[in-house]
């Protein structure tokens, strides 16, 4: 009769820790013997025994993800930018250009504002 495999608690724990799945057919299962099913040599019924360990019950692997965005803080952004701006003349041109455009554009300040009269007519 051959000798049983000693399994410890702790390297189950670093195995799920590291990425292995409890058997081979499990749905986070990503490459070939990263299970502890295969490591160990167990069936699905031993493994399902090992996981009865009061220490182990409830364990899952820990699946790294990768995430499906990168968010930037746009202030963050703006700061690193502001940084890399020169000061020079031309920059001062092209904001004062900016300004005396707004100062042209007076077509709708110089229009009186006349109230709606949104009173019902049974009121008037």
């Amino acid at each position: 009769m051959a000798e049983p495999i000693k399994i410890t608690v702790q390297s189950v724990l670093e195995d799920l820790q590291n990425g292995y799945t409890r058997c081979k057919d499990d749905k986070h299962y990503k490459e070939e013997g990263k299970s502890i099913q295969e490591k160990y040599g167990l069936n699905k019924t031993q493994v399902s025994q090992l996981f009865k360990h009061d220490k182990l019950k409830g364990r899952k692997v820990k699946v790294a993800s990768t995430p499906a965005f990168i968010l930037v803080d746009e202030d963050d952004a703006a700061e690193e930018t502001d940084t890399s701006i020169d000061n020079s003349t031309d920059t001062e041109k092209d904001i004062s250009g900016i300004n005396e455009s707004n100062e042209t554009d007076t077509s709708k300040e110089d229009q009186p504002v006349e109230a709606e009269d949104n009173s019902p007519s049974w009121m008037s």
